[in-house]
């Protein structure tokens, strides 16, 4: 029995190592919105960014370079793939130790915990199943314990890649108010220097040439 319990804890791992770090590659259809994504296009060009959305055969992004929305046709794609790095709805990177500093641990905690109790869930049932089924008798604490870990960090992995996903929108939040806010005081004072340029002239206009 405690062979089983160890393979069924091994499978577990090795199930949320195989989720966790998949093929990094995406779907050119239908993208995940919102991701940091790096587009290779058929020509050789290399496009970074974030997407935005996919209309029809064209995908808009915000593009790392030109700091605005761009358009790029599916057929031109080669591939698309997840960024080396997270970028705002700017284009500009969001670090690591940002992502970390606006990062909380209530998703990290509440899908660990619901794993802990889903997995010894789990454990009972599959020990009391086999107890039934066999001569042997054992403590069912040994099961519910392995499953019960394995199934803990298993949603706390899930939980705290939520976390995350909920720190970087947050600070793409931030960030786009504060852009927006310092966009909006640009606007105000070129309308001010406008209109400072009008009543200068008016003023010139206004004022007899002694000469």
């Amino acid at each position: 029995m405690k062979k089983i319990i160890a393979v069924l804890v091994i499978l577990s791992m090795l199930s949320t190592m195989i989720s966790c770090s998949g093929g990094k590659a995406l779907s050119i259809d239908n993208p995940p919105i919102g991701a940091s994504a790096k587009i290779l296009l058929i020509d050789g060009t290399v496009k970074e960014g974030v997407l935005i959305k996919k209309e029809g055969a064209i995908l808009k992004y915000i593009d790392t370079e030109s700091k605005v929305p761009e358009d790029i046709e599916a057929r031109r794609i080669s591939s698309i793939e997840f960024a080396d790095q997270v970028y705002d709805l700017q284009g500009d990177v969001i670090t690591e130790s940002a992502i970390s500093d606006a990062k909380g641990m209530g998703k990290t905690l509440g899908y660990g915990l619901a794993g802990v109790v889903l997995g010894a869930a789990v454990g009972f049932g599959l020990g009391a199943v086999y107890e039934s089924v066999s001569e042997n008798t054992f403590n069912l604490i040994y099961p519910m314990a392995a499953l019960g870990i394995a199934g803990g960090i298993w949603l706390g992995i899930k939980g705290s890649a939520s976390d995350r996903e909920d720190a970087i929108d947050e600070i793409r939040e931030n960030r786009y108010r504060v852009y927006q806010q310092q966009l909006q005081q640009e606007i105000e004072q070129q309308k001010q220097q406008i209109e400072q340029e009008k009543r200068d002239r008016e003023n010139r206009e206004q004022t007899p040439d002694k000469n």
